[in-house]
């Protein structure tokens, strides 16, 4: 066969409500300059933990501060996410934590 099989796995933390995280396992795919595109393990509103994850425990307590100096999710709009055919959604939405 020709073909190359790449499994790029990653994880992340995303929050559940404002007191718990959760360990998610990403799936990537194509990678375009700083893009990277994600084929399963976010869902749409999912909010990824950015600050503060090395100590982080999956189900571990989480209290998240007010106030943000992060782009909303609308200003870092994906290039893609709204054609047809997406498999599932290319980034979490929500104010980054």
């Amino acid at each position: 066969s020709n073909t190359i099989q790449l499994q790029r796995t990653y994880s992340v933390f995303v929050s559940q409500g404002d007191s718990i995280a959760q360990l998610r396992t990403l799936e990537l795919g194509i990678e375009q300059g700083d893009r990277i595109e994600i084929l399963s393990g976010l869902n749409t509103g999912d909010n990824i933990i950015v600050t503060g994850q090395q100590s982080l425990q999956d189900r571990g307590a989480i209290r998240v501060a007010s106030g943000s100096s992060f782009q909303s999710p609308e200003s870092q709009r994906v290039a893609g996410d709204d054609q047809p055919g997406n498999r599932q959604a290319r980034q979490g939405g929500g104010r980054p934590r």
